[in-house]
């Protein structure tokens, strides 16, 4: 079972923005690569980062709208649900993990549990894909030292045709994190 099959096997639970979680230098890797993903100013409200805590794990995601990226932390981080300002992620990455996270109390986090599809039964021979997205995808993978010198990982790609959300799914090394799933929207061809 991958992160996307797990992180999609529940609701959402609710953002309750009552406490903070606790992420420091270690975690360093996994909000670069988050960062990567987040809006921008221009987009406020995907200007964030979530932060879902469950039974199963703890799942980070970010998205602008064209990308998502979700992370399953390892280990057991307890913390409520909450989304983290995307100036206060970006201040955690420049700072290498010692800045504090900032709760949004303003803004709750889109479902975007509806953007994995549920099924993969129609392949398609020829999609189109922005190459700036997939770079995206390659420094999230080398931001979560998945990539290097001698080092590859293996990515898995899932879809239902030309026009559907593609799946990309990789394990992690299980110190860092479990695993990540990375949406990635397709353009038209025609």
């Amino acid at each position: 079972m991958n992160t996307a099959t797990r992180f999609t096997s529940q609701d959402a639970p609710a953002c309750t923005h009552e406490t903070s979680a606790v992420f420091g230098p270690e975690h360093l890797p996994v909000f670069k690569a988050l960062a990567l993903c987040m809006g921008g100013k221009d987009g406020p409200t995907l200007d964030l980062v979530n932060c879902e805590n469950r039974q199963d794990g703890v799942f980070l995601t970010a998205t602008n709208g064209h990308l998502l990226l979700t992370v399953e932390l390892a280990g057991q981080t307890w913390m409520d649900t909450v989304s983290f300002t995307g100036q206060s992620v970006r201040d955690f990455v420049s700072s290498k993990g010692h800045s504090p996270l900032a709760i949004d109390e303003t803004y709750d986090f889109p479902d975007v549990r509806q953007v994995f599809p549920s099924e993969f039964n129609e392949p398609h021979n020829r999609i189109g894909l922005n190459a700036t997205y997939v770079d995206v995808m390659a420094k999230v993978l080398k931001a979560l030292k998945c990539t290097g010198k001698s080092k590859y990982q293996a990515v898995t790609m899932q879809h239902n045709g030309a026009y559907s959300p593609m799946l990309f799914s990789w394990d992690g090394d299980d110190e860092l994190f479990v695993g990540a799933s990375f949406i990635l929207m397709p353009i038209r061809l025609d």
